[in-house]
C-alpha cells in the first residue's frame, strides 16, 4: 500500500510539473505574438475613428492584406479573434467595434478558405500585395475574387471600408450587385450605428432606402 501511495505521489508531482511547463510555454508563445502591432497599420484603413474623419483609401487592398495576415496568424498558432481584435483596437477601434472588425475578417477568411484561395501559393503573394486572388473550388475555378457589399456604398462613403459590410465573392457576382438593401439591412445598420461605425446621415439614408425597397418589394 505504501509503495502505491509513493508512486501516486510521484505521478501527481509529475503531472503538476508538466502542467506548469505547458502553462509557461503557452505564456511564452502568447508573449511572442507581435501580430497585433503588425495588424494595426492595416486596420487603420477600417477603424471608424479614422474612416469617419475622411480616411477611406485602400479599403479593398487592406481587406486582402488582412486575409493574408489572418492566414499567417493561423499558421503561427495564435487565436484569430483575440489577435485580430487586439490589432483593431491598437489601430483605434473602440472596445465594441474591435471584435466586430475581427469577426468580419474571420468570416471572410472562412469564405476565402471555402473558395480554395489558400490552396494556391500564388494567391498568398497576391493577397500580401493587397491584390485580388483567384478561386480554386468546383464551379469557380480560376475565377477572380473581389469585394462585394451587404449594403451599397452609394448610401455612405464609409460603407466602402466598413469591414462588416465587406464580403469576398467572385467578381462576376460582385458586378451583378444592385443597390437593393438586403432583408436584414435594419439589423446591420443599427448595430453599426450603435458602435459608431457609420454616421447618422448614412444611417438615415439606409433607413430611407429600406423603406423604399420594402414598398417596391410589396
Amino acid at each position: 500500500m505504501g509503495k502505491i501511495l509513493v508512486i501516486l505521489l510521484f505521478l501527481g508531482a509529475g503531472i503538476g510539473v508538466y502542467q506548469l511547463f505547458k502553462e509557461h510555454k503557452t505564456k511564452q508563445h502568447s508573449e511572442r505574438n507581435d501580430w497585433p502591432s503588425r495588424l494595426a497599420p492595416v486596420f487603420e484603413n477600417h477603424a471608424a475613428s479614422k474612416v469617419l474623419k475622411g480616411k477611406q483609401d485602400g479599403g479593398e487592398s487592406s481587406f486582402f492584406q488582412l486575409l493574408y495576415m489572418t492566414y499567417s496568424i493561423s499558421k503561427d498558432g495564435y487565436p484569430l479573434v483575440e489577435t485580430l481584435t487586439r490589432g483593431a483596437t491598437s489601430a483605434g477601434a473602440s472596445p465594441i467595434e474591435g471584435p466586430l472588425l475581427a469577426s468580419a475578417i474571420v468570416e471572410n477568411y472562412k469564405k476565402a478558405t471555402e473558395l480554395g484561395v489558400f490552396s494556391d501559393p500564388a494567391n498568398l503573394l497576391l493577397l500580401e500585395q493587397g491584390r485580388s486572388p483567384l478561386a480554386h473550388t468546383p464551379g469557380w475555378e480560376d475565377e477572380p475574387l473581389g469585394v462585394g457589399f451587404l449594403i451599397s456604398p452609394t448610401l455612405g462613403p464609409e460603407l466602402r471600408v466598413t469591414l462588416p459590410n465587406m464580403v469576398i465573392m467572385p467578381i462576376s457576382i460582385r458586378n451583378a450587385q444592385t443597390d437593393l438593401t438586403p432583408n436584414n439591412a435594419s439589423k446591420y445598420y443599427s448595430q453599426w450605428l450603435t458602435c459608431k461605425m457609420i454616421s447618422p446621415d448614412t444611417a438615415n439614408r439606409i433607413q430611407k432606402k429600406i423603406r423604399q425597397d420594402t414598398l417596391e418589394r410589396n
